[in-house]
């Protein structure tokens, strides 16, 4: 079943056009890589995806959807556990989601005074700690150490076992290369 499908995008900026009439799937249970170079529109599709971008043609987007933008930010002001509260659902455990992400024992200190990788950790587990159907994920593993990293995989290997939809950019497709995604190259898109 598609949880994402996308038929004669077009968008142009200026004179540039990203995509002229171009589709593309992705099922439930699937994860989906945008790769291309800087400036190709990877982020700008998943924005389209999101519906936070308009463009011409059909998206159609299984619901609900979650997505971590390449801009998006903890809120400075509050700690790791107020984070974590904000943003997830008030049945999900945010003790189980900050552990998930080794971030348990930091879960009083101000977000501020976190390093990059440590609010990317809050990030990714506010947005992967709630259910949805498609998960919408920008440079997932910027900032992240390699024990960041292996959380996000774990993660994502998981709500791929649940059936979840996952569509993410990045520069380091190969990293996933074992939990078998479907690459798309946006310079041939």
């Amino acid at each position: 079943m598609s949880a994402i499908k996308i038929s004669n995008l077009v968008k142009h900026f200026s004179s540039r056009s990203l995509y002229n009439e171009s589709s593309l799937e992705a099922e439930a249970g699937e994860l989906l890589i945008l790769v291309g170079a800087n400036g190709t529109g990877k982020s700008t599709l998943l924005n389209i995806i999101a519906g936070l971008v308009k463009a011409k043609g059909e998206v159609h987007v299984a619901k609900p959807l979650r997505y971590v933008s390449g801009t998006a930010r903890v809120d400075g002001f509050l700690n790791c556990e107020q984070n974590m509260k904000m943003w997830l659902d008030k049945s999900t455990n945010h003790i189980e989601i900050l552990n998930e992400w080794g971030m348990a024992e930091h879960r009083k200190i101000k977000a501020e005074r976190l390093s990059l990788g440590q609010q990317k950790r809050v990030l990714l587990g506010r947005i992967l700690g709630n259910e949805a159907a498609v998960y919408l994920l920008d440079e997932p593993l910027l900032h992240l150490d390699d024990d960041g990293k292996e959380r996000l995989k774990k993660n994502l290997n998981r709500k791929l076992d649940e059936g979840k939809c996952i569509v993410l950019a990045t520069h380091e497709p190969e990293f996933f290369d074992d939990l078998n995604p479907k690459k798309l190259n946006l310079n041939e898109f």
